[in-house]
Parts: C-alpha cells; sequence; structure tokens
C-alpha cells in the first residue's frame, strides 16, 4: 500500500510545480521587436496543463457554456447516498459486490420516490457516479476509506408535453 499511496500523490505534487512555475523562466519565453521604434517586450511561455487555472480558464468557461446548453428544461438535484461507518470493514473487503447492492438499492429507492412523491409523480432520469477518492483522513487504511455515491437526478414531469 505505501507504494500505491507514493503512486498517488506525486501527479498533484507534480501538478504544482507544473502550476507554479506558469509564466516563468521555467518553460522558456518570447521575445517581441518592433523595428521601428525598437522597443523589446518579453513575454514567458504558459506550461499548458490541464489543472491550471491561467491556462485552462478560457477552455473551462467555453466547456462549461456548452454543457450548459445541453440540460435539459427540467429540475435537477443531487442526491448523495452513504454507507455508515460501521460497514467500513465489510464495505473494504467486498467493494464489488457491496457496491453494486449498494447502487440497486439508491437507484431502487429514487425510482420509488419518484413514482411515490406528491409533488413529482412520475418517473425519474439520472445518472450516478461512483466517488473512490474520499478519504477522510491522510493515511490509506481502513479506517480512513469513506465512499459514497452520488445520484444526480433530473426530475421529468411529464416528458411528452416539454418536447
Amino acid at each position: 500500500m505505501p507504494q500505491r499511496k507514493a503512486r498517488r500523490r506525486a501527479c498533484p505534487t507534480k501538478c504544482f510545480g507544473y502550476t507554479a512555475d506558469c509564466h516563468t523562466e521555467r518553460y522558456g519565453k518570447m521575445l517581441l521587436h518592433c523595428s521601428p521604434c525598437n522597443n523589446q517586450q518579453s513575454f514567458f511561455h504558459a506550461c499548458g496543463h490541464r489543472s491550471c487555472h491561467r491556462c485552462q480558464h478560457h477552455d473551462t468557461v467555453k466547456w462549461l457554456e456548452r454543457q450548459t446548453q445541453k440540460l435539459l428544461p427540467v429540475d435537477y438535484f443531487m442526491v448523495t447516498f452513504s454507507l455508515p461507518y460501521q460497514l467500513r470493514v465489510l464495505v473494504w473487503h467486498h467493494q464489488k459486490s457491496l457496491y453494486s447492492v449498494l447502487f440497486d438499492c439508491a437507484v431502487s429507492t429514487l425510482k420509488q420516490f419518484g413514482v411515490n412523491d406528491k409533488n413529482l409523480g412520475s418517473e425519474v432520469a439520472m445518472t450516478a457516479r461512483q466517488c473512490q477518492n474520499h478519504v477522510t483522513s491522510d493515511t490509506n487504511t481502513i479506517e480512513g476509506f469513506f465512499a459514497h455515491f452520488t445520484k444526480s437526478k433530473k426530475a421529468c414531469a411529464c416528458l411528452q408535453t416539454l418536447w
């Protein structure tokens, strides 16, 4: 396990190094020279790292705009399903089967909630994601293991009338 932990932490450390040196001499510079006035200006190159807020801000904004255009004209909700800490050891040793059960129960619960709820009274659509990278402590031990599921559900009340 220590090797895995070291490998996992190397990426954020490397990423920080790239972004901290963005627009510095590390990535070289461009020298602009104006012949008529003999003026010179130098600009340092960007790191171009995907996590750099200076390099990727414009691309991120464009991506968010594209994603927003894809949204359906319905209300969106986020629901999180978590397991109690008493089950951590059991889940740690049987992750595949127990996460599958949790997933099935979460989907079933949301579907039943959508049909039975006074306000919704319809079928709910959902996307689901398993978040494995949430660790509550610095150690990668069973005691520090934490996982949850997030359901992002789209409440579609009369699909036929909207589209």
